[in-house]
């Protein structure tokens, strides 16, 4: 009888082992998920921001450009902007 008591206990014990080991992997395979979902919405927002310099550093460029296109109309070519009063001053 010893024998049997001695012999369940050493079951139940080894099942209950087993069944924490397969809930500690089950919650570690939720939480990998989550930290993989994490890692590709974050690879995303990179990719998006990067997208958006790229477009605003586009825009810095082009206007620099029509910075400089102005610029030489207004001091080669005496060009003048509609509505706009030039003086030209003689020295």
């Amino acid at each position: 009888m010893a024998r049997k008591r001695i012999f369940f206990v050493f079951n139940l014990f080894f099942f209950v082992m087993i069944g924490v080991i397969f809930y500690q992997t089950f919650e570690t395979y939720l939480i990998k998920k989550e930290v993989n979902r994490e890692i590709k919405n974050t690879e995303k927002e990179v990719q998006e921001y990067a997208e958006k310099k790229k477009k605003l550093e586009s825009n810095i460029k082009n206007f620099s450009e029509e910075e400089k296109i102005e610029r030489v109309a207004r001091d080669r070519l005496n060009l003048k902007k509609e509505g706009e009063i030039t003086y030209k001053i003689i020295e």
